[in-house]
């Protein structure tokens, strides 16, 4: 082949795969994420010493649930994974409609590790974790508080009782769901060992027929539903899927969606984010992963349904909106361009105006915004795509390749018959 000619097919095998790959959609193909109605931020001065050294401890909103009155209240505690600060640090913060404080408690009875809030028939509030099942009344003072074998998250069932889902800790870490009345004496105890390893439970939530749906880890993803006296009536696990669940809420045509993540294997093997939608038998109807851009270590620790039938994904720093199939719309994350606008997100939970609300910490400080309901409409062409990690799909390399070396080879070949 001449010099003229090796260059003429260089030029068209660089040509043809730019247009190849100018057609797939790029990371700014996704819809643009909405920016918050509104953002607050708690600042509470503490000086705090250990062995009389001063420290400073990053401060956050744990939970957050939307109260009768359509106002918040988040229970906030300093991180004290480093500094094992004073369980009176913890707090809860009562705000109006648009997150103007009404009234702040700080109670010394509050244990650290709680893991769930939600305000009670008469207008109080429970807190639940640890192994604390703690009552608090409208104006968030104590009124009694029970202590368990075991740590978990907690709801209140249909007939004014509290059901609880966790694990008990020890040498076999069993998983645990158990119900008690309005005054937090235990009615019954259920324990849910695995085959092999440990059991857990992460989250509950009532059932349409007055039963119990857990999610957590039990021989791997585990999804399980009791009825009203904690029997076991479903068991199921998803062996594709590696981890566990951390979340579960119940939809609106009485399903549910989990979600959770795979347990990060070493420094350089992150975990995934997946969330999974079952019908009201367990039965899988669909399950996608997701990253973190541009990080790949991630896990859901929160998820909430839209009024728009559609789901919101909340982990460490980055929100996810996902649609009815699972399909990703847009996500925020502080690893971006949008650090002024989201925080760390610890928790999400759907507003009754259709929109969704998500507390965490943003500059060392409890942080609360409020996102408006969005259209209904889906964009043709979102991206990144569920479990992709890059991005180009892995489909579109490969035909981009194949298409790329057929023209090459045909181009040589041509080039030879032109030389005879």
């Amino acid at each position: 082949m001449k010099k003229t000619e090796i260059t003429v097919t260089l030029i068209s095998v660089l040509l043809i795969t730019l247009l190849l790959f100018a057609s797939v959609p790029s990371l700014n193909a996704a819809a643009e994420a909405p920016p918050p109605q509104w953002s607050r931020t708690y600042t509470r001065m503490l000086n705090y010493s250990i062995n009389g050294f001063p420290v400073s401890a990053k401060d956050g909103g744990r939970f957050v649930i939307q109260t009768t009155d359509g106002g918040y209240a988040i229970f906030a505690e300093l991180d004290d994974y480093h500094f094992r600060v004073d369980n009176r640090t913890s707090i809860i913060i009562k705000t109006d409609s648009s997150g103007e404080v009404q009234w702040e408690k700080g109670n010394s009875i509050i244990t650290s590790n709680l893991r769930s809030i939600f305000q009670t028939k008469d207008s109080g509030f429970l807190l639940a974790g640890g192994n604390q099942l703690l009552k608090l009344d409208a104006e968030g003072n104590g009124q009694w508080s029970k202590n368990f074998s075991s740590y978990f998250v907690a709801i209140q069932a249909s007939d004014g009782g509290y059901v609880l889902a966790g694990f008990i800790p020890g040498y076999d870490v069993v998983s645990m769901l158990l119900k008690t009345d309005e005054k937090g004496n235990l009615l019954w105890n259920k324990t849910f060992s695995a085959s092999s390893g440990w059991s857990s439970a992460y989250g509950v939530v009532e059932t349409n027929d007055g039963g119990y749906a857990v999610a957590g880890y039990r021989d791997g993803a585990w999804f399980a539903v009791t009825d009203s006296d904690g029997n076991l009536k479903l068991s199921q696990n998803f062996p594709d899927i590696e981890g566990r669940f951390t979340s579960i809420a119940k939809t609106e045509e009485g399903g549910f969606i989990l979600v959770g993540g795979t347990s990060p294997g070493g420094i350089n093997m992150q975990g995934q984010a997946f969330i999974v939608k079952v019908d009201s038998e367990g039965k899988m109807q669909w399950n996608h992963a997701y990253n973190n851009p541009p990080y790949e270590g991630f896990w859901f620790s929160s998820v909430a349904q839209t009024g728009d039938g559609e789901f919101i994904g909340a982990g460490y720093s980055a929100l996810f909106k996902i649609d009815c199939s699972g399909n990703l719309e847009w996500y925020l994350t502080s690893a971006t361009d949008v650090t002024d606008v989201l925080g760390s997100t610890d928790s999400v939970i759907a507003a009754e105006d259709g929109g969704f609300v998500v507390v965490g910490s943003k500059k060392s400080s409890v942080w609360l915004a409020k996102f408006a309901p969005e259209s209904t409409t889906i964009p043709d062409n979102t991206f990144p795509q569920p479990g992709e990690t890059s991005p180009f799909s892995t489909t579109c390399i490969v035909v981009a390749v194949i298409i790329v070396a057929v023209v090459g080879l045909g181009l040589l070949v041509y080039f030879k018959k032109r030389k005879r």
